[in-house]
């Protein structure tokens, strides 16, 4: 995967990025049937396409098997969603999702910069597990919209998502916890340094990567698939 970004595509980039941390199950997916769910990843492409400059992070199990996750972004893209990465696998079947999702935004902001890539100034999770309540939940405090484990996402929790996007792009997040990564480099504008120093950092914390055909350049983040307990897939 080539590293380098084309000056006149630099001249393009957005100045800031919102992210949306997505599970699947109990969110997206059928309940009767193990496949995606088209009314409801309608509703998240609508609430998504409302923001501007919003990706997608995949921080669902799906990420975990190859096939899934390949699957899971084919659907997305399709619908005009940006996936730029998975979030690490820290314990699968331990309740610390918070914890990867802080994990994946302190390491891309702290990087991006060195590939000219904007930051990821807001963000949201979406999940049907509660995960304010989770290891290192309060982080989330905020910025966590919690489906229904059996009805997934609804309109009201698409329109929760913009919402809440939407208060943090206008500077009213003021009492929400800070984006994990931006501390750093709050006051220093982001520049073109070396393109390889980023990758290098991600591909030592999470090595060996799983290729994925739908990430931007900067974000080779998945981890090695691993199956679940007794080798059932932990999904």
């Amino acid at each position: 995967m080539d590293n380098d970004i084309e000056p006149d595509k630099r001249a393009t980039l957005p100045m800031s990025l919102a992210a949306v941390f997505l599970d699947v199950d109990g969110v997206i997916d059928s309940r009767k049937v193990p496949c995606l769910e088209a009314t409801k990843v309608e509703r998240l492409r609508r609430a998504v396409t409302a923001v501007p400059d919003c990706v997608v992070v995949i921080s669902s199990h799906w990420r975990l098997v190859p096939k899934q996750l390949t699957t899971l972004s084919t659907v997305l893209q399709y619908h005009g969603l940006h996936v730029i990465g998975v979030t690490p696998s820290l314990q699968p079947w331990e309740p610390k999702r918070p914890l990867e999702i802080a994990q994946w935004l302190e390491t891309y902001n702290t990087g991006c910069r060195e590939l000219g890539m904007p930051q990821v100034t807001a963000f949201v999770t979406v999940d049907d597990r509660d995960l304010v309540n989770e290891q290192g939940g309060a982080a989330l405090c905020g910025r966590a919209v919690q489906t229904s484990r059996l009805a997934g996402l609804q309109e009201s929790d698409a329109d929760e998502i913009t919402a809440l996007l939407a208060a943090q792009r206008a500077g009213l997040d003021g009492r929400l916890p800070p984006v994990p990564g931006l501390a750093a480099f709050s006051s220093v504008r982001w520049v073109d340094e070396s393109p390889e120093s980023v990758v290098t950092l991600l591909n030592a914390m999470h090595a060996p990567c799983v290729p994925l055909p739908f990430v931007v350049q900067l974000v080779r983040y998945p981890p090695a698939a691993r199956s679940g307990r007794d080798g059932a897939a932990p999904c």
